[in-house]
């Protein structure tokens, strides 16, 4: 299997999606802030690289909004508590090295013009907040072309306070015609493709960056999914490395385990953290997060097999698995290694509401998922996880213990 090349934009664009889950009130305005931003950008005469920075900026700025009270402050105009969801946004997307420049665009914008230190060099982030803040005034009114005054009325209020004089000029220029509010609005816009910003290569480097900042999106919104997704990566990679997979594809199964469960963030907390057995309702919501998984990766186009084997491990050759009833010839041995490490994983970690199970406990369990199953390439990983036991718990413990290191040094 050879290295692949994944679009730095399709990235971006698959992380607005993904505040998409986290609060339907969000669906689109990563899109539309993006699409503003550019505009903006534009129209001050920046580089097309500048341009795109603030593009890639408008599709990834509320990514650190992983509260309640964080998608709260989105919504409060002059609000004074944006900054705290803006470090959190600058510190995930710091991990990725082609993201860096934009996140300090998204690190600034919740912060005031006329509160810069050194305000032209902040002008990325002002641009981003002129832009974050029309959205979010657009999405209180029910007719845009009648309350687009309004919007700009109180956007030029604000010039030389919380807007750069310049930037709130230019949004003026280019929010005057009734086009720009029905593009900006509409819900079939996209933002515009980069052209300065173009594929990397999906190196193992890359791929480790890109599963950690994507792993730490999901389990980070409390203490107890701190460590989940790096415990499954390193299990499910070790047992890919047992069966004889390639460097580079145990590297891409590692990934499939750090995105694994990133449609998780459509379910609410109150589920997943649930110490009680969860009610047909709350069982119901809980398996849609597979589908959102398939749904978000299907945005990265370049990555191999992860899609399938982070989305399909709740799936069985019987087709009785969900949510896509994926049987036989469907599911390659990559979407059962996942299956594995996940269940061996939520058996042995610590959860808030028990214990880490025994091996021998873990066991019984798998023997009747075995059964279950009747599938023999699974029955033989299940084999190969009976050999290695030991020694895929130190495996697990060892990357929890770093995942929630990273956690202490998020939530500082």
């Amino acid at each position: 299997m050879g290295e692949y090349n994944v679009s730095i934009f399709n990235i971006a664009y698959s992380v607005g999606r993904i505040a998409d889950l986290v609060d339907s009130q969000l669906t689109g305005h990563h899109r539309r802030v993006a699409y503003i931003a550019g505009r903006i950008a534009e129209e001050l005469g920046l580089t097309t690289q500048e341009r795109d920075e603030m593009v890639l900026a408008g599709l990834v700025h509320d990514v650190g909004a992983l509260s309640t009270q964080d998608r709260v402050d989105i919504f409060d105009f002059k609000g004074m508590n944006g900054g705290i969801h803006a470090e959190k946004g600058y510190k995930l997307l710091s991990i990725l090295e082609s993201f860096k420049d934009v996140a300090v665009h998204v690190r600034y914008h919740h912060i005031r013009w006329d509160e810069y230190p050194k305000q032209e060099e902040m002008l990325g982030g002002n641009i981003l907040y002129l832009a974050d803040r029309v959205d979010v005034l657009a999405q209180q009114q029910s007719n845009i072309l009648l309350k687009s005054e309004e919007i700009r009325t109180q956007i030029i209020e604000e010039r030389g306070k919380m807007f750069n004089p310049k930037v709130v000029e230019a949004f003026m220029r280019i929010s005057k015609n009734e086009a720009f509010w029905l593009d900006s609005m509409s819900a079939m816009m996209l933002a515009p493709r980069c052209e300065y910003y173009k594929n990397i290569a999906f190196t193992e480097d890359v791929m480790i960056q890109m599963g950690l900042f994507f792993s730490q999106i999901i389990d980070f919104r409390c203490r107890f999914t701190a460590t989940h997704s790096s415990g499954i990566a390193a299990v499910a990679s070790e047992l890919a490395k047992l069966r004889a997979y390639s460097q580079y594809e145990c590297t891409l199964m590692r990934f499939a385990g750090f995105v694994h469960d990133i449609g998780k963030l459509a379910v609410p907390i109150e589920i997943i953290e649930k110490p009680d057995k969860l009610t047909d309702e709350e069982y119901s919501i809980m398996k849609i997060h597979p589908y959102y998984t398939y749904q978000i990766l299907s945005h990265i186009e370049g990555i191999g097999k992860v899609k399938e084997w982070a989305a399909y491990h709740h799936e069985n050759i019987k087709g009785t698995g969900y949510p896509f009833g994926i049987q036989d010839s469907g599911l390659d041995e990559g979407c059962k290694i996942m299956k594995v490490a996940d269940i061996f994983t939520a058996l042995t970690e610590e959860r808030p509401y028990r214990e880490p199970m025994k091996s021998e406990k873990v066991l019984e369990i798998f023997k009747r998922v075995e059964q279950d199953e009747e599938d023999e390439e699974f029955s033989c990983l299940v084999e190969v996880l009976k050999q290695n036991y030991d020694n895929l718990v130190a495996i697990r413990e060892a990357a929890q213990r770093d995942a929630i290191c990273r956690y202490q040094v998020f939530i500082e």
